[in-house]
Formats: C-alpha cells, structure tokens, sequence
C-alpha cells in the first residue's frame, strides 16, 4: 500500500509540473522572439525560387512532444533527407497555452494547436495551404512513430522529388 501512495504521489506531481510548465525564455527549438510573419515570408518566396514546399512547424519548448520532434527531423536520417530535398522548414512558437502567440498565424493556416503541439502545416511556394489540420494531422506524440513522420512528409512533398 506504501508503494502505491508513493507511486499515485509522484505521477501526481508529475502531472501537475507538465500543467503549469513556464513559459520558455532560453534559446530552443522554437525562438519565441522570432518574427514569425517575417520568417514564413522569406521561406515563401524561397521556396517559388527552388520548387520546394514550406514546412511550418507549431510548437513550443514547454512542450515535450514539439521539441522531440524536432530533435526526431534533424536526427533521423530518412527524415533529414525528405526535409532537405523538398521542405523549407519554419518553425513557429505559440507560447503558453491560451497565450495567442502567433495566432494570426495559427489562424491564417488552420493550424489546430487546441488539439496539442507539434502541428505540421504544409504550403507551396505562392503559400497554398496543401493539408488541412482541421480533418487530418500527425498525432502530437508520432515523434515515437519516424515513419508516420516521414510517410506524411513524403506524401506532401513536391511531386518532383518523390
């Protein structure tokens, strides 16, 4: 009995710490200082330049399952090379929970972060939204799942680089 009230005490606190995680202030995954409307603009026009597609990333560094993902695209060779050869990726902070961060953005590509972070959105180069989060999207922990990863960004890859 003593176990289990150590066990139910310490999931306890594990759960309420991942609820009120602070805000971010560090360098990360995800720049909360970055200008995100800027950055989405330059990998746009990039990306009519060499034909590839934008990958805009929604996330932030409070959250486990964005920066794992993102440590999963950069340490995962198939998934390395998918992103290099077809995706210009840009990675958006949304800040805290119900915080509004970058949510004309959020809004601006149905990106639907109430549903959990990472969110993937995938744009051609004149900034054609090509999957709707609002019917489809990865699971917020796929990053346990490299080949969900790779097959959705194999999928949504140009055609001339599949």
């Amino acid at each position: 009995m003593k176990y289990c009230s150590i066990l139910l005490f310490s999931l306890l606190v594990l759960i309420t710490s991942c609820a009120t995680a602070p805000p971010y202030d560090g360098p990360g995954a995800f720049d909360k200082t970055a200008d995100a409307k800027a950055q989405v603009s330059r990998s746009l026009s990039s990306a009519q330049k060499s034909g590839k597609h934008v990958l805009l990333i929604y996330g932030a560094n409070w959250c486990s399952d964005s920066t794992q993902t993102v440590e999963l695209l950069q340490s995962d060779p198939e998934i390395s090379r998918i992103l290099r050869d077809s995706y210009l990726v840009t990675r958006i902070d949304v800040g805290p929970s119900d915080s509004g961060h970058n949510g004309d953005l959020v809004a601006r590509y149905h990106a639907t972060i109430k549903k959990g972070i990472p969110v993937f959105v995938v744009l051609d180069g004149s900034g054609r939204l090509l999957n709707d989060t609002r019917q489809t999207r990865l699971r917020d922990s796929d990053h346990e799942h490299p080949d969900r990863i790779a097959d959705f960004l194999q999928q949504h890859a140009p055609s001339s680089t599949r």
